[in-house]
């Protein structure tokens, strides 16, 4: 439709997930910021509350014209997938409808203030222009209360067996605060990254907990950070999972001579 616009921050070239991203992708800085247009922009006329209905990595690699963009997008917390579609974390933040409507607002009030009430429009209140008018805002805002209806009744996550409960509600705590959703391809994603550092589960929550970002990702670890979260009985448990690393802190004894004598044992 003409005339449609969406939120973006001025700084948004400057942020750390941009540089991020642009080194996954192998292009500058400039060029994420356009993805992002061309992405939040079919995310903003297509999503409901934040969610785009069997939408799937690939889609989100044609809205933006490049291969691997929704994956490099999921490891930076911007996007997630399951298998109902895909979230846009924050999405109400700068996109939506109430987004807009205050964005509009705010710039009406300002206008107002600087006594041009004929830009007003023209109503006493704003209230009713704060409400659906057409039929297809009215049919968004229906299907969005059921969606959040649906997410209400969805069950949460359990906590996995091979994490403390201590550990599991500071991690979901922190997902809350970043207002970032709990899925079970967030929680694949955190066990395929903890494998790669060669760390269990709960180590690799209890460091993502400690750093307090949205995401974490097992080439960002430092190896102190590693020596100092993983308890013993988690490091030797490691050291099973990747001999190579260190040969898992043994030394191995050719038993196989034919004449060889008796091991000593003092």
């Amino acid at each position: 439709m003409a005339g449609d616009w969406i939120k973006m921050r001025v700084d948004l070239k400057d942020d750390p997930a941009v540089f991020m991203l642009a080194d996954m992708l192998g292009v500058d800085e400039f060029s994420v910021v356009g993805r992002l247009h061309c992405f939040w922009a079919w995310a903003d006329k297509h999503a409901v509350d934040g969610h785009v209905d069997g939408a799937t990595t690939r889609i989100v690699d044609r809205v933006s014209a490049t291969d691997g963009f929704a994956a490099a997008m999921q490891k930076v917390g911007w996007l997630v997938v399951d298998q109902s579609g895909i979230s846009i974390p924050n999405f109400d933040r700068h996109n939506g409808e109430s987004a807009k409507e205050r964005g509009l607002k705010n710039a009406r009030q300002a206008r107002w203030r600087a006594g041009k009430s004929e830009a007003v429009d023209g109503q006493a209140s704003t209230q009713s222009s704060t409400k659906p008018t057409t039929r297809e805002e009215k049919r968004r805002e229906e299907k969005k209360e059921e969606t959040k209806a649906a997410r209400k009744r969805a069950a949460p996550i359990p906590c996995p067996d091979d994490v403390s409960g201590v550990v599991w509600d500071d991690w979901l705590s922190l997902r809350k605060a970043k207002r970032a959703p709990v899925t079970e391809t967030v929680l694949t994603e955190a066990r395929a990254e903890a494998a790669k550092a060669g760390m269990p589960l709960a180590s690799f929550l209890r460091i993502w907990c400690a750093r307090g970002s949205q995401g974490l990702q097992a080439d960002w670890l430092k190896p102190q950070e590693r020596q100092d979260f993983m308890s013993r009985k988690e490091a030797e448990a490691a050291k099973w999972m990747n001999p190579q690393s260190s040969k898992a802190g043994f030394d191995f004894i050719d038993m196989e001579a034919s004449n060889a004598a008796p091991l000593a044992i003092r």
